[in-house]
């Protein structure tokens, strides 16, 4: 963001804004980045993929226990569910493994991505409040999202990050983002 003026436009879709604060800065972007990836990124993955993975490491870990592996002295059942306990585990493993990977990859290029990154004072509450509005009437937001510390508005366009102290303080300055390239496929 080289924007360092005191005014600066932003926009939704087809609807422009005027802020009035100087752009957030690309440090801040990159926890809301983060915090965004590990809220939405990966909840797009099906179920049945990883209802599919826990199988195969199911199926891995009773072909190995068939080694003698485990004491005879464990029943059928317990061997059963201790393959179905790990193949869970290793599942989780490799899920965590991959969202670090995207995130990684996905800060490296968020510069050159995201081109709306906005810091609002206590005068542009009521301003993001309306575009809040302004979002839900011209229903074009896929999905909402409530973090212990962001509300995320998915639309057409991109995604609104808005912290939750704003809702509860009008007196205090604010963090809020516009990104309008977000890839949401």
């Amino acid at each position: 963001m080289i924007d360092k003026s005191d005014a600066f436009d932003g926009n939704i879709g087809n609807i422009t804004y005027r802020y009035t604060i100087p752009a957030m800065s690309y440090r801040d972007h990159k926890e809301a980045t983060r915090l965004f990836l590990a809220l939405n990124r990966h909840k797009r993955r099906s179920i049945f993929q990883r209802i599919a993975n826990v199988i195969f490491y199911f199926c891995l870990i009773v072909v190995a226990m068939m080694w003698d592996a485990i004491p005879e002295r464990y029943d059928l059942w317990v061997k059963l569910v201790l393959a179905f306990m790990f193949g869970i585990y290793f599942e989780g493993i490799r899920y965590n493994f991959c969202l670090s990977q995207k995130m990684k990859q996905h800060r490296q290029t968020a510069l050159s991505e995201h081109d709306e990154i906005i810091e609002i004072g206590e005068h542009g509450i009521n301003q993001i409040r309306a575009q809040f509005v302004i979002a839900l009437k011209w229903s074009f937001v896929k999905s909402v999202i409530t973090h212990d510390k962001y509300i995320f508005i998915i639309t057409n366009e991109g995604y609104i990050g808005i912290p939750k102290e704003m809702t509860q303080s009008d007196n205090q300055s604010v963090i809020a983002f516009i990104s309008s390239k977000i890839n949401q496929n």
